[in-house]
């Protein structure tokens, strides 16, 4: 069967809820997607602690070399211990 790309938009805690062990875990769990996109493929990330910011301005055409920038993000966040947002 042909593969279909498909958009991926993986949304981020960072707030002080998720110190420690919390964030960790998500960042395996994000690296883990990443790893499983395929070229063609369209990402982005958002994080959010009291404020919301995006990875990048639109999604992302997944490649190895933006597959590896991605990971390299996500491997620096780190729980700020901020409050969480009311959405």
């Amino acid at each position: 069967m042909e593969e279909i790309p498909k958009d991926v938009l993986m949304i981020l805690d960072i707030s002080g809820s998720m110190a420690g062990t919390k964030i960790d875990q998500m960042k395996d769990a994000v690296l883990g997607i990443l790893s499983d996109l395929h070229e063609g493929d369209r990402f982005n990330i958002l994080k959010f602690e009291s404020d919301v910011n995006f990875y990048k301005p639109a999604p992302v055409l997944a490649n190895k070399k933006s597959l590896e920038a991605a990971k390299t993000y996500v491997r620096s966040l780190y729980s700020t211990g901020g409050k969480n947002r009311n959405f």
